[in-house]
């Protein structure tokens, strides 16, 4: 058999093995997704070739290019949504990274690092997304379909105010079920034993963060970050089932934001903490985080209302007031 022909026969098996587990729709998204995946790992190494020298820039213009990246993820999504709108809440996980590493791409432009290391940051975001495409999939197999694709047709000013009030409610769940889980593994993460390990990879990065930093880390530190944080949005999930609210909560359009947001409680500046969902200052996560890395024993969670409680319950206190 020559290599052709092997190569032939393998993607021909790949694409039974995934023919049997996708819908047709989701069949005939994936090309362009996993193009959208390619696409910004080569700009990432583009700009860490270039070296781009960082002219400051005024706020108001930083947050310009952000608006108008996430607008562009969505736009992006939305027309493959409406095109192909038979997905289901596993995919559109596999499809809501791109976004939040586009943001990552933003954030790092405009801070001060010049070079985040390609190979580790993709084999980071992959690591970071597995664990969640595995607790979609078995909260799919659950309660069905679990998420309202939102297509052109479909989108109205009331559909868009309801998906910004589901945004805003998954968000602020989303801190203190996400601490169940993650903040007491960040903490065995610092133990002695382990730190040095794998965590200490992560926090390489002190002073200057930027979006991409999310994903930096050792291949079991990432991947315990993910499903730490995965967990929590299966809790959440979980809890809004058993009260019966959950039908009809996750929707595409809210749900591929909140991954544009996933990068940036690292981002280099605190002052887009409020650039999609209004924050109150003292529940600024972005500056919360930031403390963490210049502080490593303190600010151990996803919010200050987690390291509270799992300080009650260990008898710690590890809370700061961010900068």
């Amino acid at each position: 058999m020559t290599a052709v022909a092997m190569m032939t026969t393998i993607a021909e098996e790949v694409r039974g093995v995934l023919s049997d587990h996708l819908t047709k729709d989701e069949m005939s998204q994936l090309p362009l997704v996993l193009c959208g995946w390619g696409g910004i790992i080569f700009v990432h190494t583009i700009m860490n070739q270039m070296n781009i020298k960082k002219p400051s820039h005024s706020l108001w213009f930083e947050k310009g290019v952000h608006y108008a990246v996430i607008l562009g993820v969505l736009l992006f999504f939305m027309t493959l949504d409406s095109q192909y709108p038979d997905i289901r809440l596993p995919f559109a996980t596999f499809k809501g990274p791109i976004g939040g590493y586009a943001l990552g791409l933003v954030d790092f432009y405009f801070s001060a690092l010049t070079k985040v290391r390609v190979s580790t940051c993709q084999w980071g975001l992959i690591l970071f997304t597995i664990p969640f495409c595995a607790c979609t999939a078995w909260i799919t197999h659950l309660y069905g379909r679990s998420i309202t694709v939102v297509t052109f047709s479909s989108m109205t000013i009331p559909s868009l105010l309801w998906a910004y009030a589901r945004l805003f409610v998954f968000i602020i769940l989303g801190g203190p079920t996400a601490d169940v889980f993650f903040n007491p593994l960040h903490r065995i993460e610092h133990a002695a034993s382990s730190y040095k390990q794998n965590h200490k990879h992560h926090h390489m990065y002190v002073k200057d963060l930027c979006g991409l930093v999310a994903y930096f880390g050792t291949v079991a530190d990432t991947f315990i970050m993910g499903a730490s944080i995965s967990g929590g949005l299966v809790l959440q999930i979980l809890i809004l089932q058993t009260v019966g609210l959950f039908d009809g909560y996750l929707c595409t359009l809210m749900y591929y934001t909140f991954w544009c947001l996933v990068t940036y409680a690292h981002s280099h500046n605190q002052d887009l903490a409020s650039l999609i969902v209004p924050v109150p200052e003292e529940q600024n996560f972005i500056a919360y985080h930031r403390k963490h890395h210049l502080d490593p024993n303190c600010n151990m969670g996803a919010s200050p209302q987690g390291d509270k409680f799992w300080d009650w319950v260990l008898g710690q206190k590890t809370v700061s007031k961010p900068l």
